[in-house]
């Protein structure tokens, strides 16, 4: 029997982890109190708002377990069946950005196991910012690596042009490192986004250089077929020009003449000539 949406939201918050993973494989039935709820698919990647016919908008199951700031409850609430990671909530934020967000790296990864999307637009309503562009600007050096193993793209560009790279520079420059932050305070404001880690700048650059190298040799390995091909074609063509060059040569300077021809001996005078009858014997 499926799990009505109220009774997981209700483990989810208390977090009682042991609850949800007695539902597992239960399955979940979209009905809080006994109102039936529906998915809002208005959105590009589909709305994980639930809104019922007494008007209440409910936030999605999904949202709600990676908000619990916990990875188990994430797995759990997954193994129950019907929660759908990939989503996003009524302020175009998914699962994959919640994670990143709050800045930790065992969500990240919990997220990235339960079907988050961290390698596409996933997660990136403002600025058409990527998942690779919210890693860097956490400062957390973890979630940045942890972000990178779940596949985001380290060289995509956001809507001016920006990459990871970019923010990284910027913010190693404007933010606090996490050491100030705690002698000092937060003396600078860092714009409401905490500490930033340098190490993250390096970081960045290495797995930006590792991923436009392996996109290349990608591109590559798809282009020598056709130019290979191409090559092929041009060596045969002139392999069998050389051959024709050759043969004419041959036969316009051949030093031989062709046996049975005025001035070349033929067959039967030399056979003649040493014929056993031949009475000069």
């Amino acid at each position: 029997m499926a799990i009505p949406y109220e009774d997981i939201r209700k483990a989810i918050e208390s977090r009682d982890l042991k609850t949800l993973e007695a539902y597992k494989g239960a399955g979940t039935e979209y009905k809080d109190k006994g109102v039936e709820l529906s998915i809002d698919y208005d959105y590009n990647i589909g709305g994980v708002t639930l809104a019922g016919e007494d008007g209440v908008i409910r936030p999605a199951l999904s949202i709600l377990a990676v908000k619990s700031g916990d990875p188990d409850i994430v797995r759990a609430v997954h193994a129950v069946g019907g929660v759908d990671f990939s989503h996003r909530n009524e302020f175009d934020n998914s699962p994959a950005y919640e994670s990143i967000s709050a800045g930790n790296s065992e969500m990240v990864r919990a997220v990235h196991e339960v079907g988050g999307n961290f390698g596409c637009a996933d997660g990136c309503g403002y600025e058409n910012w990527k998942t690779s562009h919210w890693a860097v600007m956490s400062g957390d050096f973890e979630v940045v690596r942890a972000v990178y193993e779940a596949g985001s793209d380290f060289t995509a560009v956001d809507k001016r042009g920006n990459t990871p790279e970019d923010f990284a520079a910027h913010e190693a420059k404007y933010r606090q490192t996490p050491e100030e932050l705690v002698a000092h305070g937060d003396a600078l404001g860092n714009g409401g986004w905490g500490a930033f880690d340098p190490r993250i700048v390096p970081l960045v650059e290495e797995i930006a250089a590792k991923q436009r190298e392996e996109k290349a040799r990608a591109e590559q390995s798809a282009r020598p077929v056709d130019v290979y091909l191409g090559q092929e074609d041009e060596r045969e063509a002139e392999r069998a020009k050389i051959h024709a060059s050759t043969e004419k040569s041959i036969a316009e300077h051949d030093p031989m003449p062709e046996l049975g021809k005025e001035g070349g001996a033929s067959k039967s005078s030399t056979e003649s000539q040493e014929s056993p009858d031949d009475p000069a014997r």
